[in-house]
């Protein structure tokens, strides 16, 4: 699973001190970027996975938690993102025969 020091509350959070918000931006941001990036003809049809980390001790307290509700928001409003756990991504490229 791609994993992002740049899409990770803790060190952001906690280490580089920035706001929930940057957190926000940093994460729409990067799924701006990602069609871009994702252009492509091959047997995944360009696609791309984008993982960011989360934990409730940090993002799941009360003056935190309503800027990850903005967020996902956002991002479930958006045209071609799709929400999978990591079982349903290893089924989905087990599925493209791309793993062969």
């Amino acid at each position: 699973m791609p994993s992002s020091v740049e899409l990770n509350d803790s060190p952001v959070q906690m280490i580089q001190r920035h706001g929930g918000s940057d957190f926000a931006v940093r994460t729409l941001a990067r799924v701006d970027r990602l069609p871009c990036e994702a252009v492509s003809d091959g047997p995944l049809g360009g696609a791309w996975v984008m993982g960011f980390a989360i934990h409730s001790s940090i993002t799941g307290v009360p003056h935190r938690i309503s800027m990850l509700e903005g967020l996902l928001g956002a991002l479930t409003r958006r045209d071609g993102l799709v929400f999978m756990q990591g079982d349903e991504i290893a089924h989905w490229y087990l599925t493209t025969g791309c793993h062969v």
